[in-house]
């Protein structure tokens, strides 16, 4: 549990001296984002590297399916 801003900070891992540089690589990433009890609720999926139409419609219909149930 987060318990206030001090806990979210900003985390930075140094890059692998031996990994592929992705500036300029494309990142499909749909966003679901709501309030839930009172709480912020988000979901995120993210496809790196793999532009196939198949798998953002694959990855669109997983985030529109998604219920939430109190």
């Amino acid at each position: 549990m987060v318990d206030g801003p001090d806990e979210c900070t900003n985390v930075h891992a140094e890059k692998r001296s031996d990994a592929l540089d992705y500036s300029h690589r494309p990142v499909y990433t749909p966003f679901l984002t709501t309030s839930y009890k009172g709480h912020l609720l988000e979901i995120t999926f993210t496809s790196n590297l793999n532009t196939k139409p198949e798998l953002t419609k694959e990855i669109d219909h997983i985030m529109e399916s998604v219920r939430l149930k109190e």
